[in-house]
């Protein structure tokens, strides 16, 4: 908010999380109702016939936005609208779609396609960009992060290889033994709360056959393929933290050099300073 208010910058940021994404606007126009900035603007109220004062610089998108006249100018003009800073978006910005007037860019993805085509959205201007250089945020990963999110991926996967057990008598009508259904819809209906509430993102019911259970295609689809992703990131995490020792930074420092950049300069500079610091 400072680097707005003081500097005019923009800020390009990705959340592959919807629900991140407009958590995050919250919190940032919470904070600048306490604040007198130019992040607050006065609109026309049409219905009263009064201005009223309203947060306008920041706008969260994702799939669902694509219709949406904010999000429909951004993507036409290629640039941020005159009262928007902060872009918060989902993967729906990271292809086909280029920004100019972007001063900072922010990744919390792990993979290094989807990293490169988050960045190259902010485009320099082809008239000469006077704020060329971008500063780019990247979300340090740790070895247990990737961990949990294979442990939750596979607990999805599970979940759809007891659906199948649990319903495969309908198609294999010499099937006829239940308790696999039973077992199904007492752990994910009856059982504790957290198994029923990822039911409700996992599995859904049609109107016109309510008793009927059917599985998220897309989610499960999106499973199948995340989890080989993500093993792949683990073991090269793993084989870097052998070949570097050097824990903690070794997958941030392998993500740098996917855009030619290089931290153990910096970091041993950091360090040392800090050292002389504590020494004196």
């Amino acid at each position: 908010m400072k680097s707005v208010n003081n500097n005019k910058e923009n800020w390009l940021i990705f959340i592959d999380d919807k629900e991140k994404c407009k958590n995050i606007k919250n919190e940032l126009e919470e904070s600048e109702k306490k604040n007198d900035s130019h992040m607050k603007v006065k609109i026309e109220d049409s219905e009263k016939g009064s201005e009223i004062e309203k947060i306008e610089g920041v706008l969260a998108v994702d799939a669902s936005s694509k219709t949406d006249e904010e999000y429909q100018q951004i993507v036409l003009n290629e640039r941020l609208n005159g009262h928007i800073n902060v872009l918060i978006t989902t993967s729906v910005l990271d292809n086909g779609v280029n920004l100019t007037g972007i001063h900072n860019i922010v990744i919390s993805d792990m993979a290094k396609v989807k990293s490169l085509q988050m960045v190259g959205r902010a485009r320099v201007e082809r008239n000469g960009d006077k704020q060329a250089k971008k500063t780019l945020y990247i979300k340090k990963t740790k070895e247990k992060d990737v961990k949990a999110r294979i442990d939750d991926l596979e607990k999805q996967r599970d979940a759809y290889h007891r659906y199948n057990l649990a319903y495969a008598y309908k198609n294999y009508p010499t099937y006829t033994d239940k308790p696999y259904e039973y077992a199904f819809l007492n752990k994910y209906y009856d059982g504790k709360e957290d198994d029923w509430k990822d039911a409700k993102h996992w599995f859904g019911r049609d109107r016109e056959t309510p008793s009927k259970l059917y599985p998220n295609e897309i989610a499960r689809s999106l499973a199948e393929r995340l989890v080989p992703k993500y093993k792949s990131i683990l073991e090269e995490m793993q084989r870097l933290a052998k070949e570097q020792n050097c824990a903690g930074h070794n997958y941030l420092q392998y993500q740098l050099s996917w855009f030619g950049k290089n931290m153990m300069k910096k970091t041993t500079l950091l360090l040392s300073a800090k050292a002389r610091h504590i020494k004196n």
